[in-house]
């Protein structure tokens, strides 16, 4: 999860949501989410081609603040 996080963070309007500063491994969530409410939807394409690069995502969930 670390790995894949730290490949796509670079992305421009998409904001990887912080980790705790020092969470044990067992803790760590087994899902990244970004914050994409400023991001084109050219933005957001390129953050889920970088993130299907990776066998372990398991797929890519984009929502809208009110969960849609």
């Amino acid at each position: 999860m670390l790995k894949v996080r730290a490949a796509c963070s670079h992305m421009p309007a998409a904001i990887p949501e912080r980790l705790p500063p020092h969470p044990p491994a067992v803790q760590l969530q087994d899902d990244i989410r970004y914050l994409v409410s400023n991001a084109s939807d050219a933005q957001i394409a390129r953050l889920e081609q970088c993130l299907n690069r990776f066998s372990s995502v398991m797929g890519v969930n984009v929502e809208t603040p009110e969960g849609s």
